[in-house]
C-alpha cells in the first residue's frame, strides 16, 4: 500500500450527570462496602471508551431475553418478559426500560434504541454508589446484562461525562482505592490500593486549538484504567505501561475522536512524574494508486496522527478538509486533490 503524508490542522463535548448518594457499610478485611442503585439515564451523554450497539434479531439478550418485534416501521418490544410486547420504538430510535424482577434481571435495565439500517440497542443506565465519598456510575458497556466486567464495562467517577474503563483500581480525589463486587452485582467494596504508584499527565503537553474532554488510558493487562482529561496537574496511577485507548478534542461545534492509532505504551512509574506529549501538529496518510499522472484516493483511506501517533477520527461535522498536494519522486507537483469532507 502506497502512502502520502501531509500536513493538517488539529482540533476538539461535554456534559454532566449527577449520581445518587447510596449507604456504606464496613467489612471484616477493613474495605467498605456502598449498595448500588440503578438509574435510568434518558438523555445520554457519556462519551464511553468502546461504545457498543447490539444489533437487534427477534429479542434482546439481557437475563433471559426479551421479546421484539418489527410492526412497520416501530420496534415491538416484550418489557416486562411475559413473551408480549408492550412498548414500541419509532423512526430513528427511542428509550425503553426492561422492568426489573422479570425476565430473569434483578432490577431495571434502560436502553438506548437506534434505526439505522437495522434496529440495535446499547445500554442507557447506570449503577450508582459511592467511593470514598465520592460518587461513581457504573455502565454496562458491552451490553450482556451485567455490570462486573472489568476491561469491558465501564465507569464514570463525580459529575464528569467522560467514563474509563471499568478498573480494579479507581482514582478519588487522586486516591488510590480497590474495588470489587458482591456476587449478585448488588453491592460495591473498596479499599485503600497498597501497590507502588506513579503520576501521569496528559493535559500538561497535549497541543490543540480545542479543548481535551476525554482520553482514557488502561494499563497492559486490561485490569486498570483512567480517564485524564480533568487532571491539570497529573493524576496517580499504579506502576505500569498504559496506552490511550479512547479520547474526545472539541473546538465549538467541531469534534473528533482519538484511539491508540501508531502510540506507543506510556510508562508511569515513581521515579518521576509522566508528561506526554501529543496532539497536534497532525499529519494526514492515505492509501493512493497511481496511473501515470492519474492518483486515486478516497476518505476511506484516510488517516490522521498526531505528533505522538495517536489517530484522530470520526471528525463532526464533516467540513473544512485539507488540500493535499500529490508531488512525484523529483517533487514535481502532479495534481491538488481536496475531498468535500474528512
Amino acid at each position: 500500500m502506497n502512502r502520502i503524508i501531509g500536513p493538517l490542522r488539529a482540533l476538539t463535548l461535554a456534559a454532566c450527570i449527577g449520581l445518587i448518594a447510596t449507604n456504606v457499610s464496613a467489612q471484616d478485611d477493613g474495605a467498605k462496602t456502598t449498595k448500588l442503585r440503578y438509574k435510568t439515564i434518558s438523555k445520554w451523554n457519556i462519551q464511553l471508551p468502546s461504545e457498543t450497539f447490539t444489533p437487534i434479531n427477534g429479542s434482546i439478550a439481557v437475563g433471559a431475553g426479551f421479546t421484539t418485534e418489527i410492526d412497520g416501521a416501530a420496534l415491538a418490544v416484550d418489557c416486562n418478559g411475559d413473551g408480549k410486547t408492550d412498548e414500541k420504538a419509532k423512526g430513528v430510535g427511542g428509550l425503553i426500560t426492561l422492568k426489573g424482577g422479570t425476565g430473569g434481571l434483578a432490577h431495571d435495565y434502560s436502553l438506548r434504541l437506534v434505526n439505522e439500517g437495522g434496529w440495535r440497542w446499547a445500554s442507557s443506565g447506570a449503577l450508582e454508589g459511592k467511593v470514598a465519598g465520592q460518587k461513581v456510575a457504573i455502565i454496562d458497556q458491552n451490553n450482556n446484562g451485567r455490570f462486573d466486567d472489568f476491561g469491558a464495562d465501564a465507569i464514570v467517577i463525580g459529575k464528569s461525562d467522560a467514563a474509563a474503563y471499568l478498573s480494579k483500581v479507581v482514582n478519588i480525589n487522586n486516591s488510590l482505592f480497590e474495588i470489587s463486587f458482591s456476587e449478585d452485582g448488588s453491592e460495591l467494596a473498596y479499599k485503600p490500593f497498597e501497590g507502588a504508584t506513579g503520576t501521569l499527565n496528559l493535559v500538561a503537553d497535549f497541543e490543540s486549538k480545542g479543548k481535551l474532554t476525554a482520553v482514557v488510558v488502561r494499563n497492559e493487562n486490561s485490569d486498570y484504567s483512567f480517564e485524564l482529561s480533568d487532571a491539570k496537574r497529573g493524576m496517580t496511577l499504579p506502576e505500569g505501561l498504559y496506552s490511550i485507548v479512547s479520547g474526545k478534542v472539541e473546538m465549538g461545534k467541531e469534534s473528533c475522536l482519538i484511539r491508540t492509532g501508531e502510540c506507543k505504551p506510556i510508562r508511569v512509574s515513581a521515579d518521576e512524574p509522566a508528561v506526554f506529549a501529543w496532539g497536534g501538529p497532525i499529519r494526514a496518510e492515505f492509501a493512493y494508486t497511481r496511473e501515470g499522472d492519474q492518483v486515486t484516493f478516497s476518505p476511506s483511506t484516510l488517516w490522521f496522527f498526531g505528533k505522538a501517533g495517536e489517530e484522530y477520527h470520526t471528525w463532526v461535522p464533516d467540513g473544512a478538509p485539507p488540500k493535499f498536494i500529490i508531488k512525484d519522486e523529483n517533487g514535481r507537483e502532479i495534481t491538488t486533490a481536496k475531498f468535500g469532507g474528512c
